[in-house]
This record gives C-alpha cells, sequence and structure tokens, in this order.
C-alpha cells in the first residue's frame, strides 16, 4: 500500500459485545490471540483504529474483566499505555497506568486486564523504529534483549500527547457517523512519531530505566 501524506485519513470504529469476537476480529488482522471474559455481565467492546503500512495505532476501551494470550505479527514493537483506573496484570506484573509497556514480536504474552480498560496501543515496524530513530538505538537494543520491558511515564508530556490523540481521534472519526474534519496522514503521523519520542525521551531523562517484566506461565486458555 503506497502512502499518500496529503490523502485524508478516516478513524475506522468497531464494536463487539463478546471476547470471543473481539479475537476473530484481531486474529484476521494478523494477531494470534485467543481470550476469555472473567467477569460477570454484559460486555460492550469499542475498538477505534487507522493502520499506516508500517503503523497500527488504536484506542480500545472494555467494559468487563478480561485474560487473554496474545503474540504480535512478527517484525512488530508494541507500546502501551493504559488509562485504566485499576492496573493491568501482565506475564506475571501489575502494570499500573503510570508505567509504558513493551512487548516484542517471537513469544507469547498474556494479560488480565480489569472492567473499564481504557487504552492506548501503538503497534510499530521494527524497521519504521531504526529509519525513524524514534528511540535512542540503546534504548531499542534493551527492548530486544528484555523482549517485554516498562518505562516510567512521565507529566505532563504523557497526559498532553493522549488528550491531542483523543482530538486526533474524535476529529478523523467524526460524530453520529457524519465524516470526520479533514485531517491528513502526514500530519497524523509525524504527530504520532514526534509524541512517541517525547513520552520515551521524558521517561528516559528523568532518570527512568527499563525494567524486564518477569514471565510467569500463565493458566492456558481452553
Amino acid at each position: 500500500m503506497e502512502f499518500n501524506p496529503a490523502k485524508e485519513i478516516e478513524i475506522s470504529r468497531v464494536r463487539f459485545s463478546d471476547v470471543d469476537h473481539l479475537s476473530e476480529w484481531v486474529t484476521s488482522a494478523g494477531w494470534d490471540i485467543k481470550s476469555t471474559q472473567i467477569s460477570t455481565g454484559a460486555n460492550e467492546i469499542c475498538y477505534d483504529h487507522f493502520a499506516f503500512p508500517e503503523l497500527l495505532v488504536s484506542h480500545y476501551t472494555m467494559k468487563q474483566a478480561m485474560q487473554g494470550v496474545f503474540a504480535l505479527p512478527d517484525g512488530m514493537v508494541l507500546f502501551l499505555i493504559v488509562r485504566a483506573k485499576l492496573p493491568l496484570v501482565w506475564c506475571g506484573r501489575q502494570l499500573p497506568p503510570t508505567l509504558l509497556g513493551i512487548a516484542r514480536s517471537g513469544r507469547e504474552s498474556w494479560v488480565v486486564t480489569p472492567a473499564g480498560w481504557d487504552c492506548y496501543e501503538f503497534m510499530v515496524s521494527e524497521d519504521l523504529i531504526h529509519r525513524t530513530e524514534i528511540f535512542p538505538p540503546d534504548f531499542f537494543a534493551k527492548t530486544t534483549r528484555l523482549e517485554r520491558a516498562v518505562l516510567p511515564l512521565m507529566e505532563p508530556i504523557t497526559g498532553q500527547f493522549l488528550q491531542q490523540m483523543d482530538a486526533f481521534f474524535l476529529q478523523g472519526r467524526g460524530v453520529n457517523g457524519s465524516p470526520g474534519a479533514a485531517l491528513q496522514r502526514g500530519q497524523f503521523f509525524d504527530f504520532i512519531i514526534h509524541g512517541l519520542h517525547q513520552v520515551l525521551d521524558a521517561g528516559l531523562s528523568a532518570g527512568g530505566s527499563l525494567s524486564l517484566i518477569h514471565i510467569s506461565e500463565p493458566t492456558r486458555l481452553q
């Protein structure tokens, strides 16, 4: 797919009433995932996303708690910013909203997300990371060795970034089915790359360090 920076974007929204349909949809997009709902009650899942050739940016919310096992497509890196009030459990470790989660392809990760889940995900190809130098080379090398890592999120940088992401998503999606305002791909792409760089740089500059997420064997989903 050719990248045309002047072309306007349209944020896509999909809704699901259960995690089985979510898993089927995400699997069709190249993920290896299996999940199950672990709290009682009707579920409501909302998934907004836009895909560039080497970057998938998404925001999703989920009403009920879930546990799942997933693996990223080959050659991809996932950056996860949690906005839920309660932490998720990721590979046996609690990940509060004050930490940025980083996962590499090649291994399974397992998660338990709380009810009221709210997060932004940025899945970036390794090639794009190398070409744009989003992160310092030593930072990228450390994530390669760790495969799963966390980094402190600093304010007000993170909050400002997420507020602008909300505005871009609202602008690109429109309201009540009406077309969104014009938003160019190049503008959106540059903002994401620059914003992620600022968020990571703030964590590293403040004395933050990458921490390994120790792997615990999950209870396999049947």
